[in-house]
């Protein structure tokens, strides 16, 4: 997580595939969320929380949209 926290901190872009919420929103400043290659969610700022993702990911169109 220390090279991903370095790499962010740089200004590289990082595309991360994972299942472990919390450590995403821990070093996200941006997160997309897709589905059968869609794109269904684009977070930043305080939406990128787990509640949200979870919501985008369930197809639940209460979260902010993409």
């Amino acid at each position: 997580m220390r090279t991903i926290n370095r790499l962010r901190d740089e200004g590289l872009a990082l595309v991360v595939i994972s299942s472990e919420l919390d450590e995403v929103v821990a070093y996200s400043t941006r997160i997309v969320v897709m589905r059968d290659r869609e794109l269904v969610a684009e977070l930043s700022g305080e939406n990128i929380n787990p509640g949200v993702i979870v919501q985008a990911i369930a197809n639940h169109r209460e979260g902010p949209p993409a």
